[in-house]
């Protein structure tokens, strides 16, 4: 509710109250291990024979027609001038395993699962169903792929396309945009609570798969889409090193 009103300086103080007190418990660098292969991670938990990559890649490629007017061309995204490799053969087609580092997430941290009360200032966390062991950007990614989806429209899709930009650059946008700001405090949040510990790049891997993932919702808003599939091109393209 409170994203779709615009009020994004929400974003900083409940991301404090959920992860502030389990820095200690789920979150601990105590409970952090290394683990062998970031794209199994995802592969095995995002995605299956129903809803598999190739046909997230599709629903990408078809959005990014739609919004963006891109154009395909030897496998890669061509919008305007600029060309973004495929997220799905940036995430899995590589032989090379990545590692990356793991402790206990909520599984599914969005935004119907954050209870926000102001009187007096309380957040809750519900339905742990999925609660286990994952990728310590998971549910922090989660809170950002909320913030693309409910965040109320303020941008046409070329400016939209230039947020998330700036965004996967880690820049500023003009006038500290609501939006770009909301996004940033949550990756800072992932510096502070993890950059010790995992390597940069994979946050954009875990933007780039949960993005992909998001393409196989059938509610999700044509701003929400576009938010999201801009978001994909441009952690691909920052993971691939082309940023």
């Amino acid at each position: 509710d409170h994203l779709q009103r615009g009020h994004a300086t929400k974003v900083a103080p409940v991301l404090r109250r959920i992860f502030d007190p389990m820095r200690d418990t789920w979150y601990s660098p105590a409970l952090l291990r290394a683990e062998a292969d970031i794209a199994r991670r995802y592969l095995s938990r995002h995605f299956t024979a129903q809803r598999s990559t190739a046909k997230a890649e599709a629903a990408l490629r078809a959005c990014a027609e739609r919004y963006f007017s891109a154009r395909h061309e030897d496998g890669r995204y061509l919008i305007g001038g600029l060309s973004f490799p495929s997220p799905r053969a940036t995430l899995f087609a590589s032989d090379r395993k990545r590692g990356y580092r793991s402790c206990i997430v909520h599984g599914d941290l969005n935004s119907d699962n954050i209870v926000v009360a102001d009187h007096p200032a309380r957040v809750t966390i519900v339905d742990f169903q999925k609660t286990g062991r994952g990728h310590v950007h998971e549910d922090l990614v989660f809170v950002e792929a909320s913030v693309r989806i409910n965040y109320v429209r303020d941008a046409s899709f070329g400016e939209t396309l230039e947020k998330e930009r700036l965004i996967a650059m880690g820049r500023r946008a003009s006038r500290d945009d609501p939006y770009c700001a909301s996004i940033r405090k949550i990756r800072d949040a992932a510096a502070r609570y993890f950059g010790r510990f995992e390597d940069d790049a994979n946050y954009h891997f875990a933007v780039a798969a949960i993005a992909l993932r998001l393409m196989h919702a059938v509610d999700l808003s044509h701003v929400a889409r576009a938010r999201i599939t801009a978001s994909a091109l441009w952690a691909a393209k920052a993971l691939a090193g082309e940023i």
